[in-house]
């Protein structure tokens, strides 16, 4: 799979079959907005490895300042960085990536974790926690500015790209019910940096206009504010 920017904000993808053809050809145009934060990301990306193996190279080009780099990586321990690279340009990034990866990204610019119309719309406020090693399987929770709540559990077949889910549950915040889980969020001490394996870690995001936080904790112990959040959501 291959994916082109060019200066303009112009996204090529494809797959490309080396000297044959090139298939599912694809362009779109990446607005100012995410133009600027495709050379943020370039900017923060780490080095890579020396030798991945082939199977799972993944290889980043880039221009910084009239040089031309190249970066290689292993798809199985991708960088959460160069994930960032495909979600902004809208490309194909096969999901063995990892689930860490994904749901990072997701809590990051503040966008739903649950498929489709099953979720709260723009959330406010999002909780996931990874309960076994496996991190296909993790129970969610959000919730929107009107204090809707979804919950469920999910296990997430990462090659179909299905996502059976079990015990979802909806219901609405009182106002200070909703007012008192974001002044919780706000007292959140600082998080880990992301690890695998995901067993027992909670990812939580909030809005605080009019930036995300995003923070990462083991779930046990959990620190008292995070307990204070959860009881007010009762997740």
């Amino acid at each position: 799979m291959r994916c082109d920017v060019d200066r303009k904000g112009v996204v090529w993808t494809c797959r490309d079959i080396h000297s044959w053809a090139y298939q599912g050809t694809k362009r779109r145009q990446l607005s100012q907005g995410l133009l600027k934060r495709l050379g943020e990301a370039l900017l923060a990306l780490p080095e890579g490895e020396e030798k991945p193996p082939l199977a799972r190279l993944l290889i980043v080009s880039f221009d910084r300042d009239g040089r031309w780099l190249t970066r290689l990586y292993d798809r199985d321990s991708l960088p959460v960085e160069v994930a960032e690279l495909y979600e902004i340009a809208g490309a194909y990034l096969k999901a063995d990536c990892g689930a860490l990866e994904h749901i990072l990204l997701r809590h990051r610019y503040g966008q739903s974790i649950v498929p489709g119309s099953h979720g709260v719309g723009a959330p406010v406020l999002q909780v996931t926690r990874f309960t076994t090693a496996d991190a296909g399987v993790f129970d969610h929770c959000e919730v929107s500015g009107r204090g809707s709540i979804f919950a469920c559990r999910y296990v997430h077949d990462w090659h179909s790209k299905q996502w059976p889910y079990s015990g979802k549950r909806r219901r609405k915040l009182q106002p200070l019910k909703l007012k008192d889980a974001l002044a919780a969020a706000a007292k959140l001490p600082p998080g880990k940096k992301p690890e695998t394996p995901l067993e027992d870690v909670l990812i939580v995001s909030w809005k605080a206009a009019p930036d995300i936080i995003v923070r990462v904790y083991d779930a046990e112990p959990p620190p008292a504010a995070l307990s204070e959040l959860l009881g007010a959501l009762e997740f």
